[in-house]
């Protein structure tokens, strides 16, 4: 299996505001919906979870901010920016459940990435593999989730063990929005469910995603330059990063999400059923 950088483009639009779009009022509260839509969006999410200041620090825990993907329900408050236009505080039901998943998952003990243009390469990664998650944009790419891969386990495995080693936030959010991928009898042959590498495993090369203590920081979001990164069509990986050492790149990354005046978050704890 081999060790590659990829550069996976997902969709990094919000979902606009307006109530019954997606959005209704329970008393003085906005929820945004379980979204039910065929296409994805980012949140700029509060949670609580560890952060450090820079690779030579110890975790700090604090409710921090960061752009993100969780399709289930949110607790919203609207903000009069343009970006983000709100701040959403997630939380599980299973009420009114919509179609789509959450993936990457950056919840809990570990990351996890299960589906997203899970194809090729990307159904082979081994382990050390970094996968950078984000979009781009006219100004770069727009990083959410840097993903050192551990270790993975294949869909038959998740089918034959009935996903017992996972929550079942987890399993509900993600594992079943999936339909027969992992947990039917016509599982997938090729996917695999990746597991990250976290800081308490290594900390001279980990997963992370870019954060902030203060949701009116600016700017809204870090930009990695086009090159090295690469303007390409959302939701396909592109493996051009490979020319580099993925030691060199991890670290040229990080350095930038810091000089950008953004922290790195190592865990957020698992949204809790409301």
């Amino acid at each position: 299996m081999p060790l590659l950088k990829v550069q996976l483009n997902h969709p990094g639009k919000e979902k606009s505001f307006r109530i019954g779009n997606g959005y209704h009022r329970e008393g003085h509260l906005v929820i945004r919906e379980w979204n039910d839509e065929l296409k994805h969006y980012r949140k700029f999410i509060k949670c609580e979870g560890q952060f450090l200041t820079d690779v030579k620090s110890e975790p700090m825990r604090a409710p921090i901010y960061f752009w993100g993907e969780w399709e289930g329900h949110s607790i919203f408050t609207p903000l009069e920016s343009e970006k983000p236009n709100g701040i959403h505080k997630p939380f599980h039901s299973l009420e009114n459940v919509g179609r789509m998943n959450t993936d990457p998952y950056v919840f809990g003990s570990e990351f996890k990435y299960a589906t997203c243009s899970q194809t090729g390469l990307l159904t082979e990664l081994s382990p050390n593999s970094i996968v950078f998650f984000g979009t781009t944009t006219n100004k770069g790419f727009e990083l959410d989730t840097v993903f050192v891969i551990k270790s993975f386990e294949t869909a038959q495995s998740v089918f034959q063990t009935t996903a017992q080693s996972y929550s079942k936030v987890y399993l509900q959010e993600t594992l079943e929005r999936l339909g027969e991928e992992y947990l039917g009898p016509r599982f997938s042959t090729t996917n695999k469910l990746y597991k990250s590498m976290t800081w308490w495993d290594n900390s001279s090369y980990f997963s992370f995603v870019p954060c902030r203590l203060d949701p009116f920081q600016q700017p809204a979001k870090v930009v990695l330059p086009i090159p090295p990164f690469s303007k390409q069509k959302v939701g396909h990986p592109y493996g051009h990063l490979n020319k580099y050492d993925h030691l060199e790149l991890w670290v040229w990354v990080v350095e930038e999400v810091i000089r950008q005046n953004f922290l790195l978050a190592v865990i957020f704890k698992e949204p809790s059923y409301h």
